[in-house]
Formats: C-alpha cells, sequence, structure tokens
C-alpha cells in the first residue's frame, strides 16, 4: 500500500529554500518584502507542483482509492488517471497474489507435546474489497498473520504429535479453509494457499521416536524370523512327508514287482507241471497200447557192455529172447 506525496508540504519546503537561498529573511519570516522574481519563481513551482499532483498511474496488478480531504471518493483500476492537486490522494492495494512466511512457530498437540513450525500464507487482495480494506483494516497484513496464528495453533492442537507427519497435508488443508471463511469475513482478504513447509520437535521426541522405532524394528525382525522358522519347518514337514510317500510307494511297486515275479513263477510252475503230465499221460497211454515199449527204451538206452564183475547179491542184466528169436545151428 501507498500514497501519493503531500504537494502541500512539497511547496512549503521548496519555497522556505528558494527564500533560504536568495537571502531574504530568516525562516518562517512572512512578514518581509518579496522582489518580483522571487513570486514568480514561487508561482512556478506552485504551478509545477500543482501540475505534478494532477495525476496518477495505477500498475497492472494494482487497484488506487481515491480520497478527498480524507473521505473515499472512487476506486480506479490500471491506467492513468487524474485528480484534484492538494486536494485528492490516491492509494495504491495489489492486487496481485503475495505470500508471508512464519518461522519457528511454537505450539503444543492434543497430548501436549511441543514444536516449531514454517509456514507460508498466499493470499491476494480483491479489487471489490480495496474500500472495505482502505476503512476498516489498514494494517491487515499484520491482522492476517495474528489470524493465520491462531487458526494455525487450533488446529494443531486437535492432532497427536505421532500423527503430524503423517497427516501434515490434512492438517495444511484444515488450516486452509478456515483461514479461507476467517480472512474473507472479517478482512475480505482472500487466502489461496497454506503450506506446512516444516515441523521441528524437541529433542526429547526426536530421541523417544528413535527408541520406538528400534524397538519396532527388533519386534519385526522377531516377527520375520518366526515366519521363516514356520516357513522352514513346513518346508521339512513337506519334504518329509515327501520321501515317506516316495518310501511307500517304492514298497508299493517293490510289492507288486514280488507279486508279478511269484505270479510268474507259479503260472512257469503249473505250464511245466501241467507239460510233464501231460508227457507222463502220453507215455503211460503209450505204453498201454505197446507193452514192449520198456524193453525197448532199455535196449536203446543199454552199449552193448556187459558188467566186468558180477557180485552174488547185484543184478544181472537180462533180455528176454524168446525160441522164435534164437538162431538154428549150423550145419
Amino acid at each position: 500500500m501507498g500514497g501519493a506525496r503531500e504537494p502541500k508540504r512539497l511547496v512549503m519546503s521548496i519555497i522556505e529554500n528558494a527564500i533560504n537561498d536568495m537571502g531574504v529573511g530568516g525562516k518562517g519570516n512572512w512578514n518581509m518584502r518579496f522582489s518580483r522574481s522571487t513570486w514568480w519563481l514561487i508561482a512556478a513551482i506552485v504551478v509545477i507542483v500543482a501540475v505534478w499532483g494532477s495525476y496518477f498511474t495505477v500498475d497492472r496488478h494494482e487497484v488506487g482509492i481515491v480520497t478527498r480531504w480524507g473521505a473515499i471518493k472512487y476506486t480506479v483500476g490500471p491506467g492513468l488517471h487524474f485528480k484534484i492537486p492538494f486536494a485528492e490522494t490516491a492509494t495504491m492495494y495489489r492486487t496481485d497474489i503475495r505470500a508471508f512466511q512464519l518461522s519457528k512457530v511454537n505450539t503444543y498437540t492434543i497430548d501436549n507435546q511441543e514444536l516449531d513450525a514454517t509456514f507460508t500464507v498466499n493470499y491476494r487482495v480483491p479489487a471489490e474489497q480495496a474500500e472495505r480494506i482502505f476503512r476498516e483494516v489498514p494494517d491487515f497484513e499484520q491482522r492476517l498473520e495474528t489470524l493465520t496464528l491462531d487458526r494455525f495453533k487450533a488446529e494443531i492442537g486437535k492432532v497427536n504429535v505421532t500423527d503430524i507427519a503423517s497427516r501434515r497435508g490434512e492438517v495444511g488443508k484444515r488450516v486452509l479453509d478456515v483461514l479461507q471463511k476467517d480472512a474473507d469475513r472479517l478482512f475480505g482478504l482472500m487466502v489461496t494457499d497454506f503450506q506446512i513447509n516444516n515441523i521441528d520437535y524437541t529433542q526429547q521426541f526426536r530421541q523417544a521416536v528413535d527408541q520406538a522405532a528400534i524397538a519396532k524394528t527388533l519386534v519385526e525382525r522377531a516377527e520375520q524370523l518366526k515366519r521363516q522358522a514356520e516357513i522352514d519347518a513346513e518346508s521339512k514337514k513337506i519334504a518329509a512327508i515327501g520321501e515317506a510317500n516316495a518310501i511307500r510307494e517304492r514298497a508299493r511297486g517293490d510289492a507288486d514287482a514280488n507279486l508279478l515275479r511269484a505270479q510268474a513263477e507259479a503260472q512257469a510252475i503249473k505250464i511245466k507241471g501241467d507239460a510233464e503230465a501231460s508227457a507222463i499221460a502220453a507215455q503211460a497211454a503209450a505204453l498201454q497200447g505197446n507193452p514192449g515199449l520198456i524193453e525197448l527204451r532199455r535196449a536203446e538206452r543199454w552199449d552193448g557192455k556187459l558188467p566186468g564183475q558180477v557180485f552174488g547179491s547185484a543184478p544181472i542184466p537180462f533180455m528176454p529172447i524168446t525160441p522164435t528169436q534164437i538162431p538154428a545151428p549150423a550145419r
């Protein structure tokens, strides 16, 4: 916010300096007689100052409030404007987004833990609210800072210290919502953004957090070892079951193989017995039909040699010869 320079004070200062430079009387002595050239100089100065104070410019990110003898007359936007010299004054307000940052803001959480925070607030002066701000809150910047401190501490006081880091965005959003409503209602300002830049915890809290993190790590490690042991035991159990199943299958296979071998051997013995029985039956049938077959077999098996020694009790091979088989004596 800025104001135009007061032309009246400037004119009086220039006139007094001119009088002193010309060596006419002392400072503040207005009862003296001035020369014609002095009056012309004074008149020229007054005209220059009047012309200089009759216009002003408003930048593209500003709005101007024109007052006449302290009373608001009208509001102007960007551009070149004119006013009555000495009587009217133009005060400028920036309408672009501005920001301020507060550092090391000390506050407490709901669980009575102390912390220091740094945050940034972005805001702007709406052009349509410029007259209200000029009349009611000329120190709006200081008031907005005070309001932000109060609303921030109120929201932090609703959160546990352990949840600050994980809920920083949520806390910032709640502060922004409250600021937007209250800043507009109380001051006519528009708050566009609120950011929590940094949070510093106490040394005791950081140590407690470190110890809790270490304890949590140890618990997680123990849980991991427990799960690993359970996995190893389950793996060994599965391996034992698999090995038992394999042994059982091998035993079943061996038993099946032995059964098949026994069945095959029994079948072979049966076939061999059947063959031998058939052979014996055939031989028996042959003997019944041809009684001399036995003697034929004996003759076939005899090598034609008589025993060299015959003992009294030893059997003597005998081949029955019928009378018709004895040849007649020669004559």
